[in-house]
């Protein structure tokens, strides 16, 4: 089943009617009705029960690098963008969601369309309508190579913009470059980098840099932006944030440089760091089939979506996270086979837990 998500591609708005038909099609086959269709799949069996989160989008896809082809199992490894993050674990939810459905234990699967790219609206309509019937515990399948995680680090997108005076580039010396004034800016932050490591409580990765006012190669580019993908712990907000940039490029060394916020609806792309509410019952029960102790996620997640509702949710998922969104992403087919059994018997549990001994047979 991961096989064939894996080799629907799915990214932006290439493919997402295509897996967005295949996944209703595999939840249908198992007995599980469908809800809602336009930017999540929104499935369940029973009254309630516990909810298991996925997306099926994915970042783009160039093959350009790949040593294997898109849904190629090589040594017990099942590559292609996807595999890990995270449409592995999505298989198992579809396959766990089937085991539920035989045995009749209540559960709600959410596979979203738009979690990578579209605001994740996909997960707020999903926790709008289950508010009045809150899961016991709510699953989200990202890659952490099954580690439960209670937290994430928040994120925050910003633009660093330098400014220069275009010329004619036949005599540039007499315009500005802004292309120079970028050049210390990212060597300031490679400094940072270097210095803080990845252990720190702000991570700053520069993604992508453009000259947007320059059309021709023979102009001295009189802008140049820079996007910045910024992940930060909870001891920091959006302007501390944005200070501490700041400090790092130097607002005192003479650099023409301003900071901006692209906007996603008219809102900065922002989000807080999230700490997960969790009962002590649950986490026990938790840590004890897992076999693990709870840790923090270093990227950010539908979680934070429903962290604004809900409570007793945690990140927990197969793979080695640090495959996501690279060449040659995969996932071994044995992790998806544990994270299923692993994910059934922990669904077991819990529901076992919450229901009324009179209403526990069959389980």
């Amino acid at each position: 089943m991961a096989r064939m998500l894996v080799m629907t591609p799915s990214f932006e708005d290439v493919g997402k009617a295509a897996i967005a038909t295949l996944a209703k099609k595999l939840l249908l086959d198992r007995g599980i009705d469908v809800m809602i269709e336009d930017r999540v799949l929104f499935a369940h069996h029973g009254h309630g029960g516990p909810l298991l989160s996925g997306h099926l989008d994915t970042v783009p896809f160039d093959a350009t690098g790949w040593t294997f082809p898109q849904g190629e199992i090589v040594n017990g490894s099942l590559y292609g963008r996807g595999s890990v993050d995270m449409k592995g674990a999505c298989a198992a939810m579809i396959e766990v969601a089937g085991r539920c459905v035989e045995r009749d234990v209540p559960v709600r699967v959410a596979l979203t369309l738009d979690e990578e790219y579209g605001g994740m609206r996909g997960a707020a309509e999903v926790a709008k309508l289950i508010a009045t019937d809150p899961p016991p515990i709510t699953v989200i399948g990202e890659p952490t190579a099954m580690v439960p995680m209670m937290g994430e680090r928040g994120y925050h997108y910003i633009q660093v913009v330098t400014r220069g005076r275009t010329v004619h580039s036949a005599i540039h010396w007499k315009g500005e470059n802004a292309i120079y004034g970028m050049a210390k800016v990212i060597e300031a932050l490679e400094r940072y980098s270097i210095e803080n490591g990845p252990g720190c409580d702000m991570n700053v990765s520069p993604n992508i840099i453009e000259t947007p006012k320059t059309t021709q190669g023979n102009m001295v580019p009189e802008e140049c932006r820079l996007h910045l993908d910024i992940r930060f712990t909870g001891e920091l907000d959006m302007g501390s944030v944005e200070s501490r940039i700041k400090g790092i490029i130097g607002e005192d060394n003479g650099l023409k440089f301003s900071l901006e916020r692209p906007l996603n609806d008219g809102s900065p792309i922002y989000s807080p760091p999230a700490r997960f509410k969790m009962d002590a019952p649950l986490m026990r029960t938790v840590e004890s089939i897992i076999g693990r102790r709870f840790g923090e996620a270093q990227y950010t997640t539908e979680a934070t979506v429903y962290s604004r509702t809900l409570d007793n949710i945690m990140i927990w998922g197969p793979g080695n996270p640090m495959m996501a969104h690279a060449v040659d992403e995969r996932i071994l087919s044995t992790d998806i086979e544990s994270y299923t059994n692993d994910l059934w018997n922990l669904l077991k549990r819990i529901v076992d837990r919450e229901q009324p001994s009179n209403e526990k047979e069959g389980l």
